[in-house]
C-alpha cells in the first residue's frame, strides 16, 4: 500500500534479494553508445585517448571497463583515472568484445526499470561533468578523475533500480522532495554492509567508495555553515576549517551527485535552488556566475546524450521561477508486498521548504545516525598475496612509479623538456618494473629503421646496442609505427611475431621483452623496448605488461603536453620579434 507518511524499515529487502542483484551479469550499456563505438572503431588509426571521451559518455561501460582493469591489474586501482587508463591495461580487442557483447538499453524501451535505469546512467554523466567544471576550478584533484569518481559513485544502485521493481520507490521519495540518502534509508533502511559489499564487489574508484563513508562527509553543523554563507567571510577560527573541508575530494561528489539528481526532479525548485547556493559557498564563486556554468552544462550534456529529461533541462525550458515549488515530475509507487520487519514511523514528517542538512550525500548515497561506527571500508587497492610479501624496496619502487606516472599525466611541463622526461620514463621503467634494460629507439633520418638512441641498464659491449629495428612494410616494428600499440615478446610467441624479420636480427632481440610505441600527438615517434638481456636472466612477469604499457601511455601523454608548450614559446617568440 502507498505510504502516507515516509517510513524507514530495518530490513526492506531480505538476503536473497541482495544476493539477486550481486547475480546480476554484466550492467547493460546504452543503445547510442555501441553504435556509436562501432562507427570510431573503424578508424584503424583511433587511439585509446580518442575513444575515451566517447566511452565516458555511457557510465555503465566505464564500470565494466574498471571492474575488467582492477580484476586483472589489482593494484592499478588507484592509478586509474578514466577510460584511457583502462584501455591502455586491457586493449583494444577487450573494448571490441564488451561492445559487441554486452547487452543494450535501447532509446524507445517500454521497461520502467530499463527506463529507471536509463535515467540514472544520463544523471551521473551529468554529475561527472559538473565534478571536472568545479574540480578544475578547486584545483585539488585532476578534473579527469573527479569525473571519472563521481560517475561511478552511484553504481551500486544501478542493478537495483534495473532488476528490483520495489527499488524504485528510491525515485518516489525523491519526487516528493527527500534527499537522496533519506530516499534510501527509506527503502533500504539504515544498515550499509549490503552497500559495502556491492562497492567492493564492482571494484569502485577510491574516491568514489569514499562517498559511501558517512565518516567522510561534513557534520551538520558544518553543512548549515556552509550553507548559510561563503567561508571565506568568516572569521579564521570558524571559516578556515570550512575552507580545509572544502578542498577534500569527496565534497566535490557529494555536491554535483546531489545537485544532479534535484535537478533531475524539479532544476527550480527549492532543494535545487538551496545547493546551488552552498555550491557557490563552497567554491567561493557568485551564484550568478555559477548558475550560468551549471545551465551550458546542462545544454551541453542534454545534446551529447541526446536527451533533456535526466538532466531537468526540459523542465527548465517549461517552467518559471514563480512555479508551484511542487511542480516537477512525479514517480509513481511501486506496490509490493510489506516488509518482513515492522517499519518505524519518523518522528516527525521533514519541512519541504526548509530541507535537512543534516547529511547529505550523493545520489543514492547512504548515511546512518546509528551511533556504531560503520563497517570499515575494504582497502582501496587489493594487492595480491606474492606483492604483500614483497620486500620494502620493491614496495617503494611501486610507489615511485605510480608518483612518476602521475607527474607525467598531470605535471609534465615540470619535466621541462623531452629528454628529461624519456630518461626519467626509462629510469622509471628499469628500476619500477625490476627488467635488466630499457630503452627507446627512434626512427633514422630516412625513416628506413630505427636506431637506439636513450638506453639505461646496456652493457656497451651488448650488441643490442648497434641493432637496428627495420621498418619494412612486413615488419612487426613499423606495424607498432603505425599506431600506439604494445606487444610482450617471449618464446612461445617468437616465431609468430618475427617472421617477417630476417633470422639474424631475431636472434639478436632478447628472449623476454616488452615493447611499445610512443607518440608526441597523433602518430608514434618511436618505441620503447624492456626486457633481459640473456638466457640467464629472469623472466618478465606477466603482471609487469600492464604497467609497463601504462607508463608509456602517461609518457606519449606528457610529450604532447611538451610539445604544445614548445609550440606555445615559438609563437610567442614569433611575436616578440
Amino acid at each position: 500500500m502507498k505510504p502516507n507518511l515516509r517510513q524507514y524499515s530495518e530490513s526492506p529487502f531480505n538476503r536473497q534479494q541482495q544476493d539477486t542483484v550481486f547475480a546480476v551479469g554484466p550492467l547493460p550499456i546504452l543503445e547510442e553508445t555501441r553504435t556509436r563505438l562501432h562507427a570510431r572503431l573503424r578508424d584503424r588509426q583511433i587511439t585509446f585517448n580518442d575513444l575515451a571521451p566517447e566511452v565516458e559518455r555511457d557510465p555503465a561501460l566505464c564500470l565494466q571497463l574498471q571492474r575488467l582493469a582492477v580484476e586483472q591489474n589489482p593494484d592499478c586501482l588507484e592509478q586509474i583515472s578514466g577510460a584511457a587508463n583502462c584501455l591502455s591495461l586491457l586493449g583494444m580487442q577487450e573494448l571490441v568484445r564488451l561492445v559487441k557483447q554486452l547487452p543494450v538499453i535501447t532509446t524507445d524501451t517500454l521497461d520502467e526499470g530499463e527506463q529507471a535505469y536509463r535515467t540514472a546512467l544520463q544523471n551521473a554523466v551529468l554529475a561527472g561533468r559538473l565534478a571536472a567544471l568545479w574540480t578544475q576550478q578547486k584545483g585539488n584533484i585532476s578534473p579527469h578523475y573527479a569525473l571519472w569518481a563521481t560517475m561511478l559513485a552511484a553504481a551500486p544502485l544501478w542493478p537495483w533500480l534495473l532488476s528490483v521493481p520495489p527499488a524504485r520507490n528510491w525515485l518516489y521519495y525523491l519526487s516528493l522532495g527527500l534527499e537522496p540518502w533519506q530516499a534510501l534509508q527509506a527503502i533500504w533502511g539504515k544498515d550499509l554492509k549490503p552497500w559495502q559489499r556491492l562497492v567492493t564487489h564492482m571494484h569502485l574508484p577510491p574516491l568514489a567508495r569514499e562517498v559511501w563513508n558517512p565518516r567522510k562527509h561534513p557534520t551538520p553543523q558544518q553543512w548549515q555553515a556552509l550553507r548559510r554563507c561563503d567561508p571565506r567571510d568568516l572569521p579564521a577560527q570558524t571559516g578556515r576549517p570550512l575552507i580545509h573541508l572544502g578542498q577534500q575530494p569527496v565534497m566535490t561528489t557529494l555536491l554535483c551527485c546531489h545537485l544532479a539528481w534535484h535537478l533531475h526532479i524539479h532544476p527550480r525548485s527549492q532543494r535545487s535552488t538551496r545547493w546551488l547556493t552552498l555550491i557557490s559557498h563552497w567554491l567561493g564563486k557568485p551564484e550568478s556566475m555559477v548558475t550560468n556554468q551549471l545551465r551550458e552544462t546542462l545544454l551541453d550534456v542534454s545534446q551529447q546524450q541526446g536527451s533533456a529529461f535526466a538532466t531537468g533541462l526540459h523542465q527548465l525550458l517549461h517552467t518559471t521561477a514563480h512555479d508551484h515549488p511542487a511542480a516537477g515530475i512525479k514517480y509513481p509507487w511501486v506496490e509490493t508486498r510489506p516488509a518482513p520487519a515492522v517499519a518505524t514511523p519518523v518522528a516527525a514528517t521533514p519541512d519541504m521548504s526548509t530541507p535537512d542538512m543534516s547529511t547529505p550525500a550523493a545520489s543514492a548515497i547512504p548515511a546512518t545516525s546509528d551511533p556504531r561506527p560503520a563497517p570499515p571500508l575494504p582497502s582501496s587497492a587489493a594487492v595480491p598475496a606474492q606483492a604483500s610479501a614483497a620486500a620494502p624496496v620493491a614496495r617503494s619502487a611501486r610507489h615511485n612509479l605510480a608518483a612518476l606516472q602521475q607527474r607525467m599525466q598531470q605535471d609534465a611541463r615540470s619535466f621541462g623538456d623531452w629528454h628529461s622526461l624519456v630518461s626519467s620514463l626509462l629510469h622509471g621503467i628499469r628500476l619500477g618494473l625490476s627488467v635488466p634494460f630499457a630503452a627507446l629507439w627512434l626512427p633514422n633520418r630516412d625513416k628506413t629503421c630505427l636506431r637506439l638512441i636513450y638506453q639505461e641498464g646496456i652493457p656497451e659491449q651488448q650488441p643490442i646496442v648497434g641493432l637496428q629495428l627495420p621498418l619494412d612494410k612486413t615488419s612487426l616494428f613499423s606495424k607498432l609505427m603505425e599506431r600506439n600499440a604494445g606487444i610482450s615478446l617471449h618464446p612461445g610467441n617468437r616465431q609468430q611475431l618475427l617472421r617477417g624479420i630476417p633470422p639474424v636480427l631475431a636472434q639478436q632481440l632478447p628472449d623476454h621483452a616488452m615493447l611499445m610505441s610512443i607518440s608526441a600527438g597523433a602518430k608514434p615517434i618511436g618505441i620503447v623496448m624492456a626486457g633481459t638481456l640473456d638466457s640467464n636472466q629472469l623472466a618478465i612477469s606477466a603482471s609487469d605488461y600492464p604497467h609497463f604499457k601504462s607508463l608509456c601511455h602517461y609518457a606519449s601523454q606528457g610529450l604532447a603536453c611538451l610539445r604544445e608548450q614548445s609550440l606555445e614559446q615559438q609563437k610567442s617568440a614569433r611575436h616578440k620579434t
